[in-house]
């Protein structure tokens, strides 16, 4: 198994992954550095509570990304019943 170091905020891990997973967790170590900068200047707020307002807030946005996925397809759906519709009326004139 391959072993990557990454660093989150301040502090560096080395984390074993699948082999080919390498690209995805930089991504990740990206995003997650991303989001922790909106805490930057919150020395009053412990690590382990960014962290986890962090975890919360990418939570968030998933599923905000899921419930657009879900409404897109939902519209594809109904918008392939309307074209068969048609077909089937173009097809009996």
């Amino acid at each position: 198994m391959p072993e990557i170091k990454i660093k989150i905020d301040t502090e560096n891990y080395s984390i074993q992954c699948e082999e080919g997973e390498e690209n995805e967790l930089r991504k990740a170590e990206e995003i997650v550095n991303k989001k922790m900068l909106i805490f930057k200047n919150e020395t009053n707020i412990p690590r382990a509570t960014k962290l986890l307002m962090v975890s919360l807030l990418l939570a968030s946005e998933n599923n905000e990304n899921i419930t657009l996925i879900s409404d897109q397809k939902n519209k594809i759906v109904e918008v392939e019943r309307l074209l068969n519709e048609l077909e089937q009326k173009i097809e009996k004139s």
